[in-house]
């Protein structure tokens, strides 16, 4: 009996594992030749595939004849999550059931250990927001009872991954670093290798590629004897990265090593995101026919997830073959699905995206209305993942600010009309008193609505001002946290290079640096001289990593008076060392900042002899330079950041008026 349930429970992926290899081959038959040996290549996938899903039945089965005849419960609850495990890639409602079945013994009998499994596993197969709730329960039991076990630290890292998926990075970071801590006790490299997998992929969304690959290649060489599914991963994920640095020899080695890995391990997700890496290589290559096979076929693949929350990134990647090739139907077509999938399953971090390359599609499709507004959609996705809390907090504090002025106005309107009353007893009292009496109090009146309206303006620039200057300093709340973190990771990769007398000098010359970024929090701007001594000692902190293959030059009058936000140049330099400089494999990179006093402005550039910008660049679309350019705004709704030369050398232009 329980080998027929299990066989049926088994058939579907043997019929679908099929429909993926005709369609993997479907460019090398005919459609004569598929219809007529249709069978044949049925036949050899449910060879191909038979020993793994007997292997696989064997286990459902072993372990269903177990539960009939068990009476232990401990061993019960342990029956009911492995088959929560098993069940899991194939029927998602048996994974649940038996899920449940598992946490309810383990909650009766206090088990807190099998309690923590349980509710993982329920997440590990739930749908994204049901699958968060499960995570953070099963940490707040390791919190509640102090469990230091291998449950403990992968309850910490599934709940990382969870914050991971939907773009609330500090969250997960802060619980895989749980996760570690409790590790690091147990002293087993494969562990630890599978912990860093989330931290390497949060380094990937957070767009740090080059401590996304230090951290990969580290991790790999821990586990690099075994092939194994974190192996696999971590490969994938490296070549994504080396993808993303323009490094396309190793991102295909790495890729390609990544896909024969799942390929064995018979992991359908990570086949998947192999698959679709290599698509994302090869349109970055140019080779839109090869892109859109291997898209295409990871979106054959991922159509047999049992979540298929993930699938929308395909389809943006599928959009953008179509966007290359100039055929915007099909990329809108392709786009709209893309967000409906991330929408349903609320992955922001890629909504965000899609929202962005469907406007530009629809532009491109003389749409303009519809471009526009998922534009807007898109801006209000990016606010809410990047700076949610600084938004709310900076909102609360203007409409406690227009409280009071409404307040304010409320009392002085009070006051005028007793003052006014007063005034018309007065003159109903001196109804025949004399002509100059009477001008006497219309002089009198006059001044009075004149100083009224000189005090309602000075309260109102003043409340002004204080808004301009809560909003430049959480502007720079936002900078601080990006470029510590940044700084944190170099030390980090110093360490772990075992350089430890350059990380020694680094962390000196970091904590004198970030006293001075403390001391210029509380001020809205300081003189250029200031802003260019801050500059060079940020400099000198990157040289180190550098090994003093970048040199700065600085062009400024002795006697220039303006006076620009703090660290308002140090992500333009930051931006010119990792997406110019760190390309110039065995060149000394220059950055030179050239300023220069105008009549009403001073124009500064910041040039370098990198790779230069793209043609389709957006000047607001790194997190760094985006924040720059809305601190400019603050003093002035005329400054403004531009690129005025993409290569030889590139060259940002910042224009700040006086």
């Amino acid at each position: 009996m329980t080998n027929g349930i299990a066989c049926r429970n088994m058939c579907g992926p043997f019929i679908q594992y099929a429909e993926i290899l005709l369609y993997l081959n479907a460019s090398k038959l005919n459609v004569i030749l598929i219809f007529r040996y249709h069978y044949i290549i049925l036949l050899l996938a449910f060879m191909s595939f038979s020993d793994g899903a007997n292997s696989q039945t064997e286990v459902i089965d072993n372990l269903l004849e177990k539960l009939e005849t068990e009476d232990d419960i401990e061993i019960q609850i342990q029956i009911h999550s492995d088959l929560c495990w098993e069940y899991r890639p194939y029927d998602n409602a048996l994974s649940i059931k038996h899920g449940k079945a598992a946490l309810k013994l383990a909650q009766k009998e206090q088990l807190h250990l099998a309690t923590v499994k349980a509710l993982r596993y329920l997440g590990l197969s739930s749908p994204p927001d049901t699958a968060l709730s499960y995570f953070i329960q099963s940490a707040e039991v390791v919190e509640k009872y102090g469990l230091k076990s291998e449950q403990a630290v992968l309850a910490y890292n599934s709940l990382g991954n969870g914050y991971s998926s939907r773009g609330q990075y500090e969250k997960a970071i802060a619980q895989f670093n749980k996760a570690i801590s409790l590790a690091e006790s147990l002293n087993d490299p494969d562990l630890m290798a599978f912990l860093n997998i989330g931290l390497v992929h949060v380094l990937y969304d957070l767009e740090e590629y080059d401590e996304c690959i230090l951290l990969a290649n580290k991790s790999i060489q821990m586990i690099e004897s075994n092939i194994t599914n974190d192996l696999g991963i971590l490969c994938c994920i490296a070549g994504g990265a080396y993808t993303r640095t323009g490094v396309y020899d190793s991102a295909e080695v790495y890729l390609k090593k990544s896909l024969e890995i799942h390929q064995q391990t018979g992991d359908l997700i990570w086949l998947g995101n192999a698959t679709n890496n290599l698509g994302v290589l090869y349109s970055e290559l140019e080779n839109p026919e090869a892109s859109l096979s291997y898209y295409r076929k990871s979106l054959a693949i991922e159509k047999l997830y049992p979540n298929k929350e993930s699938i929308g990134a395909t389809y943006v990647n599928i959009a953008g073959v179509h966007s290359a090739l100039g055929q915007w139907d099909s990329s809108v077509y392709y786009m709209e699905i893309a967000v409906d999938l991330n929408e349903r399953y609320a992955r922001f971090s890629d909504l965000m995206d899609s929202r962005y390359f469907l406007s530009r599609a629809l532009y491109m499709n003389k749409e303009y209305q519809r471009a526009y507004d998922n534009l807007s959609e898109y801006h209000k996705i990016k606010d809410s993942i990047l700076s949610e809390e600084n938004k709310i907090n900076t909102l609360k504090l203007q409409q406690q600010f227009e409280n009071e002025r409404r307040i304010n106005e409320y009392k002085l309107l009070q006051s005028e009309n007793e003052q006014i009353r007063s005034s018309l007893k007065l003159s109903n009292t001196w109804l025949f008193g004399s002509i100059a009496i009477s001008i006497l109090v219309l002089v009198l009146i006059y001044l009075f609505y004149k100083n009224k309206r000189i005090r309602d303006d000075k309260i109102r620039m003043e409340l002004e001002k204080s808004v301009l200057d809560l909003k430049s300093t959480a502007l720079m709340a936002q900078l601080n946290p990006h470029l510590v973190f940044n700084i944190l990771n170099s030390i980090q990769g110093l360490v772990a290079s075992n350089e430890r007398e350059k990380a020694n000098i680094y962390i000196s010359k970091f904590s004198m640096f970030m006293r001075k970024c403390i001391e210029l929090s509380e001020v809205s701007s300081v003189p250029i001289h200031e802003e260019l001594q801050l500059l060079s000692e940020y400099f000198d902190l990157e040289k180190l990593r550098f090994e003093d293959q970048i040199t700065l030059n600085i062009q400024s009058p002795t006697e220039s008076n303006v006076m620009v936000p703090p660290l308002i140049l140090q992500p333009l330099v930051e931006n010119s060392i990792k997406h110019g400089l760190h390309r110039n494999k065995g060149e000394q990179g220059v950055i030179e900042i050239t300023i220069s006093d105008k009549d009403k402005f001073t124009e500064i550039l910041v040039k370098d002899n990198g790779k230069g910008f793209p043609k389709d660049i957006q000047i607001n679309s790194g997190h760094g330079i985006g924040i720059s350019l809305q601190r400019l705004k603050t003093l002035n709704t005329k400054n403004h950041i531009e690129i005025s030369q993409y290569k030889y050398p590139s060259t940002l232009k910042l224009t700040i008026h006086k």
